[in-house]
């Protein structure tokens, strides 16, 4: 950062003023100062799970249970799930984020060979961008949603024929 700051100057061909120096190197050391004193952000690691595992006896067990309170639980837990939830079906990679038992977050969803074949947000539980492509990669036209990813207005009521 400072380096960035000093070269700038330079370039502005304001180094050789004394007042400008002064003024540089006063601002680059305040900045250092600051950021020395500024708490660390400790990043919060995002719990991940398997969307499904298999038991001792062999039956696949789903790991998210929907609880009474209409929230995604892992199996024998109280607390709504956060986190992050990895499956693999067909070859075709899933991810899906959630917060306090509701799909809130991005999604992604790949093809076997590597291409993103859907994606889009949950906000509290509701899907407010989705978008697909082919295993190409080219966009799929979807009935229920525009190309950049937002939901399709439904018709008025005055122009729905009635039959």
């Amino acid at each position: 950062m400072a380096a960035i700051i000093v070269q700038v100057v330079k370039n502005l061909g304001l180094w050789h003023d004394d007042s400008m120096r002064e003024a540089v190197l006063f601002i680059v050391f305040a900045i250092s100062v600051i950021a020395a004193d500024a708490p660390k952000v400790k990043s919060e690691s995002v719990r991940v799970i398997p969307a499904r595992e298999v038991s001792p006896t062999g039956e696949v067990l789903e790991m998210l249970v929907r609880g009474s309170d209409d929230r995604w639980h892992v199996r024998e837990e109280k607390l709504p799930f956060t986190g992050k939830v990895v499956d693999k079906v067909f070859g075709r990679e899933h991810e899906t984020s959630y917060l306090k038992g509701l799909r809130h977050g991005l999604y992604v969803i790949i093809h076997r060979n590597g291409v993103t074949a859907a994606q889009g947000l949950f906000l509290k539980g509701k899907r407010v961008k989705h978008r697909e492509w082919d295993m190409q990669g080219g966009q799929i036209e979807l009935d229920a949603w525009n190309f950049d990813g937002t939901p399709k207005k439904p018709a008025p009521k005055s122009l729905k024929r009635k039959f």
